[in-house]
């Protein structure tokens, strides 16, 4: 098999339901030729791609970003590796149950409750993992939430496999209201990415809700050593809390089989 099949072989392993997917392709470009969808849907082996460093150069399926309004802004297709234009972060979307990407059905909908959405994937500087430096690295971010008192480290529920820290003065006020405040909670977990085990934190919005809340979140943004270092920056409905590690071990399972950085020139062409 030619490494190119391979490649594209590895991408369908990770996305149930992408066949679905192709299939209602087909159909919409068949039946409304007409259609936003249809008319701006470039194919399925026009992967957007985009080059992050040198080891993670992305070649991200269409139907994972809003490509109806990417036109021609992005470079696709089997272009060289130094047509691929260098980009600080790049993000993608899919949907739950099975983290499918847009479809005729739901690409126009502004809040959709099985929306993972991931804001972006940039590197990072492999120096975060240092005590006490700047930046995204799990331990220092909760290093720093105990130093200014917003979590009580000794006081903390667990969760989903998450320890949940409860706050030493309710919550953290992430909206200002006449009514009533939005308030949050921060959460520690592990995760095996491949590269042993690695932290995560998540703030999860807590209830009650304000009725102005129409969309309670969690929402995480974290070093990780793969690749070298990079930030990744992704969230979701709070009601999919407990599938919080499938959520972020597919965002690294759509990151490696999209990184085709390892396959030279020759090899994509084929």
């Amino acid at each position: 098999m030619k490494r190119l099949n391979v490649w594209v072989f590895a991408v369908s392993l990770v996305c149930t339901g992408c066949d679905n997917n192709l299939d209602e392709h087909k159909n919409i470009v068949k039946n409304k030729a007409d259609d936003e969808y249809s008319r701006t849907w470039p194919g399925a082996d026009q992967p957007a791609l985009f080059k992050l460093k040198e080891n993670l150069i992305l070649a991200i399926p269409p139907e994972h970003q809003q490509f109806w309004l990417q036109g021609d802004k992005v470079v696709r297709g089997k272009v060289p590796f130094e047509k691929i234009l260098l980009v600080p972060l790049i993000g993608f979307q899919m949907f739950l149950p099975d983290f499918s990407g847009y479809t005729a059905k739901n690409f126009k909908s502004d809040f959709d409750e099985n929306l993972i959405d991931v804001k972006y994937i940039e590197p990072a500087n492999i120096n975060e993992m240092l005590s006490g430096a700047p930046g995204y690295y799990p331990a220092n971010q909760l290093n720093n939430l105990i130093q200014s008192n917003d979590v009580n480290i000794n006081n903390f529920t667990d969760l989903f496999g998450l320890k949940c820290f409860n706050t030493i003065e309710k919550g953290n006020t992430l909206h200002k209201d006449d009514k009533a405040d939005l308030q949050s909670k921060y959460c520690l977990g592990e995760v095996n990415r491949g590269n042993g085990v690695e932290k995560l934190l998540l703030e999860i919005h807590v209830p009650p809700y304000p009725d102005w809340v129409k969309y309670p979140m969690m929402r995480t943004k974290y070093f990780s050593s793969k690749y070298g270092g990079v930030h990744v920056f992704w969230l979701a409905h709070i009601k999919h809390l407990e599938h919080w590690r499938e959520i972020d071990q597919q965002v690294w399972n759509y990151i490696d089989a999209w990184n085709i950085a390892n396959l030279s020139n020759s090899e994509r062409k084929k």
